[in-house]
């Protein structure tokens, strides 16, 4: 075997070696690996053969003083992936709180895109990590970037995973609520297709537009009808005008059909038929829908 030959296997098992010691986790190690080697190991090139790098590593298993150990010795913050991702992503999607905060506050890309401009604050949001979300957030974070193929925002994601505590954060934060998928669906329309009611009250209550039509021609409380949501229904028909009044009575039992009609509409387009009965004494949110049309 050459001498060449010979450098790269031992450059090779050199480099196996201090990768395990950065997921293991052993900073007394490590530490005495890079103060004896000196300057003859770049940090930032210890990878695996799939691109998986030190820092990445460290900050995907939580091992925040590699994380620190490694920064000091010169690794890049903003180091990505043959795939695209960054240590901040694998910290995010972790929920690592300690080398995520160690990252930023070492000048990490906050806004870094990953795959298909998915940022970490979507990352964040998906695996509801609602602490990494207010951080991300207090960094500057972009709170309507969206991902490429689906036109998803964080409160897009947070509706639709039904995730109350971030969709607030998101809403005080001063996130778009009335920013569309490329399909034309809102937060709004996410929170009353799963039967959020919770998270549509709070939409609503921050001014979400309840009228924005999606490609498809549906607005949320048509999302919600469709779906059998009544709890949704009855908050979303509160800034709907019923354009019926009682249709008949039965024993103790009223029966109304609500033909719901847009307000802000300019030729008022008619919207699905529905039936909700009214037992006596009962409150407005305790209609219960019997057929949908």
């Amino acid at each position: 075997m050459s001498d060449s030959n010979d450098r790269r296997l031992l450059d090779a098992l050199w480099v196996t070696h201090i990768l395990d010691v950065i997921v293991r986790g052993s900073t007394v190690k490590l530490q005495f690996i890079l103060e004896t080697t000196g300057n003859d190991i770049d940090v930032s090139k210890v990878s695996t053969k799939c691109g998986l790098f030190g820092l990445y590593l460290a900050a995907s298993q939580g091992h925040t003083h590699i994380v620190q150990l490694l920064l000091e010795y010169g690794a890049d913050v903003n180091q990505r992936t043959m795939d695209g991702y960054t240590a901040l992503h694998a910290a995010c999607q972790r929920n690592h709180n300690k080398s995520m905060r160690l990252l930023l506050d070492s000048h990490a890309n906050v806004d870094a895109a990953g795959p298909n401009n998915a940022h970490a604050i979507h990352f964040a949001t998906q695996y509801g990590h609602h602490e990494l979300v207010e951080l991300l957030i207090q960094f500057g974070a972009k709170l309507n970037v969206k991902v490429d193929d689906t036109g998803l925002t964080p409160l897009m994601i947070a509706s639709q995973l039904g995730l109350v505590e971030i969709v607030t954060l998101l809403v005080l934060s001063g996130a778009d609520l009335d920013a569309e998928d490329v399909i034309g669906n809102t937060a709004l329309h996410f929170a009353a297709r799963v039967g959020n009611h919770n998270i549509a009250y709070i939409l609503l209550a921050a001014g979400a537009d309840a009228y924005i039509l999606n490609m498809e021609d549906d607005n949320p409380i048509d999302l919600a009808i469709y779906h059998g949501h009544t709890n949704v229904v009855c908050i979303l028909e509160k800034i709907f005008e019923p354009a019926s009044e009682e249709v008949y009575t039965s024993g103790t039992k009223t029966f109304y059909r609500n033909q719901i009609i847009a307000k802000n509409r300019r030729k008022y387009a008619r919207f699905h038929a529905l039936d909700c009965i009214l037992e006596e004494n009962l409150s407005f949110r305790d209609r219960t829908l019997v057929e949908i049309f």
